[in-house]
């Protein structure tokens, strides 16, 4: 086993753990907002100021290929590298800033007995839109356009 096999096998299972958390997360909160499940809001948005924050280490693994070998079909002159970046960043701020804003503001007016039907729109639009960007960045690292 090579270094890049064993960087690219880290930057894949770190991508599964944290951003598969991340996107499923994406797609169950809006409903428990809705149903005004304060207890799973409150921890799934507990557990997303953790994933969020240990993404970024897929987003260094990523750093780590394309530094390690310029044989390796992915220089920062590659479009599909750089547009993989751009997005991956868009959707960290997206996740760190408002979706997990609206999930904190979702958690504490369930705590009050409020409900947050605002919040629960706002987290499954913005969890669409990422979950739309992680599509496209897994389609640009597998298809490599301009390669």
């Amino acid at each position: 086993m090579n270094a890049r096999n064993v960087l690219l096998t880290l930057h894949i299972l770190f991508a599964i753990v944290t951003i598969g958390w991340l996107a499923t997360q994406a797609l169950l909160m809006p409903g428990a907002i809705r149903r005004g499940e304060a207890a799973f809001v409150r921890v799934g948005a507990k557990a997303a100021e953790r994933f969020g924050p240990a993404a970024s280490i897929v987003f260094l693994l990523g750093l780590a290929l394309v530094l390690r070998d310029k044989h390796d079909l992915a220089d920062f002159k590659d479009q599909w590298v750089s547009m993989s970046m751009l997005l991956f960043v868009v959707a960290i701020v997206n996740g760190a800033v408002f979706i997990g804003g609206a999930e904190r503001r979702a958690a504490a007016k369930l705590a009050t007995g409020t409900p947050a039907p605002e919040e629960a729109t706002r987290v499954r639009l913005l969890g669409l839109l990422n979950i739309t960007i992680l599509t496209v960045i897994v389609w640009l690292m597998v298809a490599k356009p301009g390669a």
